[in-house]
């Protein structure tokens, strides 16, 4: 009803909502080159939407600050009333734009700032939301903002200074404070338990896309790398084995994320209110622990199994909470079955019981101390190599061996 009420603001909110939502599908899509070249800017896929949703944003609250310019009479009913649910670890500016919710906010309590309706003059006709925003964003640079303001400026700085690749490290900073704003963003948008439930099914539902191009890949091999290759340059090995990446530029990329993302799979799974949402989630959670394990990162597989024995423990001894035990616990038992499958592979053992590949490869040649050939004569030579490293050698696979046996 709200929406409705405010016309354009509404609409121009529900837009960003979607671009947010749109974001969180394209997360494990970011494409290896650039998509847009600009004079001295280039932006990959996910960059591109990032800034595109961002920039909406922050013209959406731009447009809320000038309507209450327009109208002070609004603004007393709604600012004194209304309660900011960004924290300050939004953190700087992208923070101070969603300071001023304005006609589309829906949480009331305590008055934020002075009261606006205590205003009559004509002079302050224009000025309300300026005189909202300011000490809202005064108390957005306290003690949680402080710290990280301070890490951004010696960010930059050390950015600006660096005696190689002075600009790749700029961009990198830009990244993070993108990544900054996206999260003011989804905090700002996700002001109820259906949009918060939207933009984390989002996310689930745009994962487990990724982890099915991930096992695609672990299934199909090079068959298909052509795709995958618009997201990363080579596939990722260790010690001659694929290692799972699927549309990321590293393997261990992928398995922060998809370790991030079951935990999400089954609190959706949880809350979800219709069935196949609810499966499917569930789904994707199972998935991703198999796409966690075929990684081989064993920080992920610890991470994972960590949490999700937290979540296990914490469902059913604190908050008493038998449906999230018993999911995360499928999940667990998922991720065991995982793990236990891949004890069979050599080179996962060899992961868990070596800190690197270093003694993985070696080699011992045994030739004939003495060879006796006259000139234009050819001799057959017995050369014998035996693997003295703990990686075995293979006669197939898609780096094969043909005259390899296990030494």
């Amino acid at each position: 009803m709200e929406s409705r009420k405010n016309g354009s603001g509404g609409d121009t909110g529900r837009w960003v909502y979607r671009l947010a939502v749109g974001l969180a599908l394209l997360l494990p899509f970011e494409t290896v080159r650039p998509l847009v070249r600009l004079p001295g800017f280039v932006f990959t896929s996910l960059e591109l939407g990032a800034v595109a949703a961002v920039g909406a944003w922050l013209l959406h609250r731009l447009g809320t600050v000038r309507r209450f310019g327009r109208n002070p009479a609004r603004v007393s009913g709604q600012v004194s009333g209304s309660r900011h649910r960004v924290p300050g670890s939004v953190f700087g500016l992208c923070s101070s734009a969603s300071a001023s919710r304005g006609p589309d906010t829906e949480h009331r309590g305590p008055s934020p700032g002075p009261d606006i309706r205590t205003e009559s003059s004509p002079r302050h006709f224009v000025t309300p939301s300026l005189r909202h925003s300011v000490p809202s964003l005064l108390r957005h640079f306290t003690t949680p903002s402080l710290p990280i303001g301070a890490f951004l400026l010696t960010a930059v700085l050390s950015a600006w200074t660096a005696p190689a690749y002075r600009w790749e490290s700029l961009k990198f900073v830009g990244r993070f404070v993108l990544g900054l704003c996206v999260f003011g963003m989804a905090v700002d948008m996700a002001r109820d338990r259906r949009r918060v439930a939207g933009l984390l099914t989002a996310v689930v539902l745009g994962a487990g896309v990724g982890m099915l191009m991930g096992l695609g890949e672990m299934v199909a091999g090079p068959a298909l790398d052509g795709v995958l290759a618009l997201f990363r340059e080579d596939p990722s090995r260790v010690g001659g084995q694929r290692r799972l990446s699927g549309t990321f530029l590293y393997t261990t990329i992928a398995a922060m994320f998809f370790e991030m993302v079951v935990p999400l799979a089954v609190a959706v799974s949880v809350t979800a209110r219709r069935r196949v949402l609810r499966w499917s989630s569930l789904a994707v959670a199972v998935i991703g622990t198999v796409a966690v394990g075929l990684t081989f990162s064993r920080a992920g597989l610890l991470t994972l199994g960590v949490v999700l024995g937290g979540m296990v423990l914490g469902s059913r001894l604190v908050l008493r909470d038998r449906t999230t035990a018993r999911m995360a616990g499928v999940v667990l038992g998922s991720l065991a079955l995982t793990v236990g499958g891949l004890l069979g592979e050599p080179t996962f053992r060899l992961r868990l019981q070596t800190e690197g590949e270093r003694g993985w490869y070696g080699a011992r040649y045994v030739v004939p101390a003495f060879l006796d050939v006259r000139a234009g004569e050819t001799a057959s030579v017995v050369v014998v190599v035996q693997n003295t490293g703990r990686a075995p050698w293979r006669a197939g696979g898609e780096r094969p061996l043909p005259w390899a046996t296990v030494g």
